[in-house]
């Protein structure tokens, strides 16, 4: 850019680009909710479904078009169940606390007995193959 041209060209590119921030008076913004104040069923509270709104089953085949047909009788062909889906996010879930199990402390027990007979005329004589003495 010329810098001749500078003194003219920045006033004019911040004069457009501040008159979009100009309030001009007689705009209400809607009144705001506190999310942290709403609950679940406050949420909704006030939507209204209507069942006619509701799309008719097939609403895709009113649009006259084979290849969407297929393509959605393909997906609904390969669509689990709602009984499906649940089985499996309960495997998910499953897994994941297996892999979280990895984090915490694990500890075991273990015990064995041994049970040997030293012959009499073994590697070890009899005084050393398990003898004792009581000295009562």
């Amino acid at each position: 850019m010329n810098p001749r041209k500078l003194p003219v060209v920045l006033p004019l590119a911040l004069a457009a680009t501040l008159a979009g921030c100009v309030e001009r008076g007689g705009w209400k913004s809607a009144p705001r909710l506190e999310p942290r104040s709403l609950t679940a069923s406050q949420a909704l509270a006030g939507a209204k479904i209507d069942a006619a709104a509701w799309p008719a089953e097939g609403w895709w085949r009113g649009l006259g078009d084979p290849q969407l047909d297929a393509l959605v009788d393909e997906a609904l062909a390969g669509s689990p169940s709602l009984e499906v889906a649940q089985a499996r996010l309960r495997a998910a879930q499953g897994d994941a606390i297996a892999a979280g199990a990895a984090r915490l402390p694990a500890g075991a027990l273990d015990a064995e007995t041994t049970r040997q007979r030293y012959p009499e005329h073994g590697l070890f004589p009899p005084p050393y193959a398990g003898s004792y003495v009581t000295d009562a």
